[in-house]
């Protein structure tokens, strides 16, 4: 499916003075911008695949994505991943105990982001971790490209939205 589009994230901060005098606009309010923009192919800069969905796991449940074969598009065509740009995982729970982890698979996992095959991103109820790449991470077929979510909470299940951005090629 081409791909034309821009993932765009804002992290703002903005100070409240403890007094007028110590006020300087220009150091309380730090503020990251930043902004991917793709356009349709698969050469850096650029994608041709997305996926999206929302899932669920139930209580202490673990699943596997694989980003190499094993998912289809909003039109059922079967994703091969060679590279991902970008990736956005929201954990729609708000439930204190309903945190949603996120890391490549113990065996055959896809490391992009991740430090190795143990590491876990934590998403907290209502939380959101994203990240990209205009490089994209390489996903290898067979040996490096298996996606692992756990639902922690051993009570209820867990809803959560995915999107992942990449090329084919």
């Amino acid at each position: 499916m081409p791909v034309n589009g821009s993932f765009r994230i804002i992290a703002k901060f903005v100070a409240t003075p403890s007094s007028p005098e110590n006020y300087d606009a220009t150091t309380s309010t730090p503020t990251i911008d930043a902004e991917l923009s793709l356009t349709s192919g698969t050469a850096d800069g650029s994608a041709d695949l997305v996926f999206t969905a929302r899932r669920s796991l139930g209580a202490s449940s673990t699943e596997t994505l694989d980003l190499a074969g094993g998912l289809t598009d909003v039109y059922g065509a079967t994703l091969t991943f060679v590279d991902v740009v970008g990736m956005v995982v929201r954990n729609r729970e708000t439930t204190s105990t309903r945190v949603l982890r996120v890391g490549p698979n113990a065996a055959n996992g896809f490391l992009g982001p991740f430090v190795d095959a143990t590491d876990r991103i934590a998403i907290g109820p209502s939380g959101i971790f994203s990240t990209w790449r205009d490089s994209g991470w390489t996903v290898t077929a067979g040996t490096g490209d298996l996606l692992f979510f756990q639902n922690t909470d051993g009570a209820g299940a867990i809803s959560y939205d995915v999107l992942l951005v990449g090329r084919s090629a």
